[in-house]
């Protein structure tokens, strides 16, 4: 039991005052903008005042030519208020003149004019350009920066200054890169890469691992970004910890529509002489199936490199997929890189980095950041159970001498749990399909597969064996379960890649469409008649290819399969087709006949354990499913999900809220609706403001809904905030809500005894923490399961850590294992997956606090405990069958429905 757990994460170090550094800077002034943003405009017909100048690229382009360019400031482009260049050095006019230059002339049309006259007039407007900018180039001024100065919101949240948010990073990046991280006689050299939020930094040049007779390369990433904490008054830097592969090996496939990203180390093409921060430069690669060519992404700074350094020879992106081992051993002193992701062939080198390898890799970044940031305080157990009322393992005695006595004890206490968890299962089954009958559907393409799902069916709800001959009469009920199996070859017609011609824009959207509701048509006619989910619940499972044998963009038929399966009224759940064995076989059935259960609301979550909750207590989640234009239907559409889970004659029932109907429905009935009350919404464009008045008038619809019963209602803040901006960190105060313009309110307006608890994990913007639990002896680190808090917290503190057990799958990870540095302990770690548990921060928003009931005038009411709420949510994270889950259960199956979320064209 590790009593501490600690976070890479850093705070303004009030013992040494206000860090106060000096830049040269310069402003983005109104002349350039105009100028500038006049000219972009023509490339966009019916360009309208939403149009913003593409400044990325040029503030990209700078860091990588100009010597001294620390950092560029958010919202230049559009304040001239605001500086725009940060460096430590003045970079002379001329320098800076030659770079935007450069970009202008990529802010016009990207193709010639046919017409030759109007052609004329689009150069003689970029030279206009060019020369207005060069004329109005403003001056450097030198200014002093606060780097920990933060105002405070009305609830006590630290708002730093915008720039801070990009201008920390690049200064912490810039000051760490200067010294190695060195550990016995190897150390590691950094270079600094600009992200889209904060900075990172990259070891370079790249590390060598041997596997299978050749080199695979990889990189140490250290990442760090500025973020806030509710309530909390100091905000924080994260430090995040990974390992970087590269693709080596020959030409590889570029995944369509997604591309991969490639970095160029590559020295300025000038010299002022002054230092120069090493820095990699980020670009992307797009494989264009028209035409079957490669390209750098529109915007990627190498596209401008090559005409203001016409020394070195700068690679194309077919040279650079074609033969990335050349480019990555360097090639006329310029290197480069591409980035091995998802998708991609395999490679020896895998994902992660051990705790104790975090806890060393951390002690050197907060060296490098004294006197300016001291780290925030270790993490103490709140006292609350870690676990629910969880599923218990088997458990046996030892018979001393009979070696044969004690395993057949073992092998008897697994039956029995076995037989105990597959009656759970069927009374949640038939709770949640309350007498309807299950009609389950076995669409299968290899015998193995059909056989091992029928036995795995049999074996999770405890059935008799079936003669897989006679299947297609096969029937199996009691009083409150009937479930009849219906089993059939799933010919290649509908298993089968979809077909979408090669087009682009509108006209593939259509094409799309067309593919789509064809295979939905075929998919449907499967069945002998459409189910009334109302009176039968339906489920069918299909086997197909995985995703990785659909190579062509849009050719995935999974999504028409699913939308010809919910048209005639059923649920789908997919299984692999894979030659593989049968331990592998049976891993995979058994997970989607858990997930089809948990799409049939059949769950068997476990009763908390937390004193302070009161009886009866309802958990309800609110969740924006999203789908882009881009996406698999090429239509966009977003919906509230709400769900509610409760308890009721000893069983948890899964509901979710039918916003049209305006009643709670079965979560399975739901999700079989979905795609329909998806096509009926219009996809016509709607204002910000108009979607986020149609989300908070959805929510407070809801809260009406929930007013009568003790409540409490989860949001995940990362993806629910922008839709309802109350829950954002700087708008939160301690036990009141918002909506739109509207004054706050007091919590308990919308529900005498309504709690607001909000999640956040990570959602792949360092929004939360990287952790471990330090060793005694500090030579080591490893894990802790929990629920926690800070140390130095305050009585009425809201904001908690959620941390779980490492999964069985990965227990075999050695703690100790080093991948960075090549030590006395590197043998086999950098092929070895280094799991590490999700960090779940948990705000109490809202609680009956002592304050709250003094306002209310309910003085016979006991105060909430904010953490035992915490710990409540906490404890759904641990659901039986399941690992442990990256948000509360409720929250977790609100986020699944996103996969019948399909807008499309309806099909009659």
């Amino acid at each position: 039991m590790n009593p501490l757990v600690r976070i890479a994460a850093y705070e303004a170090d009030p013992a040494s005052g206000d860090w106060l550094k000096t830049f040269r800077t310069i402003k983005f002034s109104d002349e350039w903008r105009d100028e500038a943003l006049a000219l972009h405009a023509l490339s966009w017909r019916g360009a309208d005042e939403r149009l913003t100048l593409p400044i990325a690229q040029l503030n990209s382009l700078l860091r990588a030519a100009a010597p001294g360019v620390i950092a560029t400031g958010r919202g230049a482009a559009t304040d001239a208020n605001t500086p725009w260049l940060y460096a430590t050095n003045e970079v002379p006019a001329d320098l800076v003149a030659a770079l935007v230059n450069t970009w202008v002339a990529t802010l016009g049309p990207g193709k010639p004019n046919p017409d030759p006259k109007r052609q004329a007039e689009l150069e003689e407007a970029v030279f206009k350009v060019q020369a207005s900018l060069v004329g109005s180039m403003p001056s450097w001024s030198e200014s002093s920066v606060n780097l920990t100065a933060a105002d405070l919101s009305p609830g006590g949240t630290a708002l730093p200054d915008r720039p801070l948010y990009q201008v920390v990073p690049e200064v912490l990046a810039a000051e760490l890169a200067r010294r190695p991280y060195r550990d016995g006689d190897e150390e590691l050299h950094f270079r600094v890469v600009t992200r889209d939020q904060g900075a990172e930094l990259v070891s370079w040049p790249p590390r060598p691992f041997t596997k299978k007779g050749r080199q695979w390369y990889y990189s140490c990433v250290i990442t760090l970004t500025v973020q806030t904490v509710p309530f909390t008054s100091r905000f924080r830097v994260h430090v995040g910890t990974g390992v970087r592969r590269w693709a080596t090996g020959g030409r590889f496939q570029v995944p369509a529509n997604r591309g991969v990203g490639a970095y160029l180390a590559v020295a300025p093409p000038w010299s002022t002489g002054h230092g120069h921060t090493p820095r990699l430069s980020n670009n992307f690669i797009d494989y264009f199936e028209r035409g079957n060519r490669h390209a750098w992404r529109s915007r990627s700074t190498v596209e401008l490199l090559p005409e203001l350094d016409i020394v070195r020879t700068y690679p194309s992106a077919f040279e650079l997929v074609s033969d990335p081992d050349r480019w990555l051993d360097g090639v006329d002193g310029l290197t480069a890189a591409v980035v091995h992701s998802n998708g991609l062939t395999d490679h020896e080198v895998k994902a992660g980095v051990g705790p104790t390898e975090r806890a060393r890799l951390d002690r050197w970044v907060e060296l490098g950041l004294q006197p300016w940031f001291r780290r925030v305080t270790d993490l103490e157990r709140t006292g609350h159970r870690a676990k629910p009322a969880i599923r218990p393992k088997p458990r046996w005695t030892k018979v001393e001498g009979d070696d044969a006595a004690t395993e057949a004890r073992r092998m008897a206490a697994h039956a029995e749990a076995a037989r105990e968890a597959a009656l759970a299962r069927r009374a949640a089954l038939g709770a949640a399909l309350d007498g309807a009958p299950l009609e389950v559907h076995l669409l299968w393409q290899n015998e193995r597969t059909r056989d091992k799902l029928i036995s795995v069916m049999c074996d999770l709800l405890d059935l008799p064996e079936l003669d897989v001959e006679t299947l297609e009469n096969w029937h199996w009920g009691t009083e409150n379960l009937r479930i009849r199996v219906v089993a059939r070859k799933f010919d290649s017609a509908e298993a089968s890649a979809l077909s979408v011609p090669k087009a682009t824009g509108i006209e593939r959207a259509r094409l799309v469409a067309e593919a789509i509701n064809g295979r939905r048509r075929r998919v449907r006619r499967l069945f002998e008649t459409d189910l009334d989910p109302v009176r039968t619940a339906g489920l069918v499972f299909v086997e197909l290819h995985n995703r990785e044998a659909f190579t062509a963009a849009d050719s995935d038929p999974k999504t028409a399969i699913r939308l010809g399966c919910a048209d005639a009224g059923r649920l789908s759940q997919f299984i692999s087709k894979r030659d593989d064995d049968d331990g592998e076989l049976l891993i995979r059935a058994r997970s989607s006949w858990l997930d089809g259960l948990r799409q049939l609301g059949a769950i068997t979550t476990a009763a908390h354990r937390v004193d302070g909750v009161p009886d009866g207590t309802q958990v309800a989640a609110l969740w924006m499913a999203n789908r882009r234009a881009d996406g698999v239907t090429r239509r966009a559409h977003r919906e509230l999900v709400v769900v509610r889970l409760e308890q009721r004659n000893g069983h948890y029932h899964l509901e979710a809220w039918h916003d049209e109907e305006k009643q709670w429905m079965p979560y399975r009935r739901y999700l079989v609706e979905l795609p329909k009350k998806t096509a009926m919404r219009s996809p016509g464009r709607k204002s910000l403001r108009d979607q986020r008045w149609v989300v908070e008038r959805q929510v407070r619809s809801v809260l009406y809904q929930l007013r009568n019963r003790p409540t409490m209602l989860l949001a995940n803040s990362e993806n629910l905030r922008w839709w309802w901006s109350w829950i954002s960190n700087r708008e939160l105060v301690r036990d009141m809500i918002g909506f739109g313009d509207d004054p706050p309110q007091r919590l308990a307006a919308w529900g005498p005894d309504l709690r607001l608890v909000l999640i956040r994990n990570a959602g792949g913007r360092d929004e939360v923490p990287q952790w471990y639990a330090p060793a005694p002896d500090d030579k080591s680190a490893g894990f802790a399961a929990g629920i926690w808090r800070q140390r130095d917290a305050g009585s009425d503190n809201r904001v908690f850590a959620s941390l779980t057990d490492v999964p069985a799958s990965a227990k075999t990870t050695k703690r100790t294992a080093l991948k960075i540095l090549t030590g006395p302990e590197w043998t086999r770690s950098p092929g070895k997956a280094m799991w590490n548990p999700r960090y779940v921060e948990i705000t109490v928003a809202g609680c009956l606090s002592e304050g709250a009931l003094a306002v209310s005038g309910r003085a016979d009411v006991a105060p909430d405990n904010p953490a035992d709420w915490a710990a409540l949510a906490h404890q759904f994270r641990l659901i039986d069958d399941y690992v442990p889950l990256s948000q509360p259960a409720a929250l977790h199956w609100a986020a699944l429905a996103e996969e019948y979320m399909l807008p499309t064209v309806s099909v009659s």
